[in-house]
């Protein structure tokens, strides 16, 4: 199994977010990939290779979202507290704490 530690995934949009552009993705159709909120971890658990690992890692990254690789049990980093699912205009960093705001107002549930 590899895992990712995604931790400004945050909310059910940051993991809408992720699975969308998973979906995006050339996976081979024995590669399961599980993603758990709560430990804000992305792991593959069948057809885990580094190929695949580099796609999905991708995928996270292109939605707007940190992957950190973890072989070590549940994420040891907390979250911020703002999610990724209102990334900056840039795809690659979470809103600042203004801009957070009306994220939220726009359905954001960081």
């Amino acid at each position: 199994m590899i895992k990712f530690t995604v931790a400004n995934m945050t909310c059910d949009a940051c993991v809408a977010r992720i699975r969308g552009s998973l979906k995006q993705v050339s996976l081979p159709p024995e590669v399961e990939v599980d993603i758990d909120l709560a430990q804000h971890q992305v792991r593959l658990t069948k057809g885990a290779n580094p190929a695949t690992a580099k796609l999905v890692r991708e995928a996270i990254e292109t939605a707007g979202y940190t992957a950190v690789a973890n072989d070590s049990g549940p994420a040891s980093q907390a979250a911020s507290g703002v999610g990724a699912c209102c990334p900056a205009p840039d795809g690659k960093q979470a809103l600042d704490a203004n801009q957070a705001v009306t994220a939220t107002a726009q359905g954001c549930r960081s």
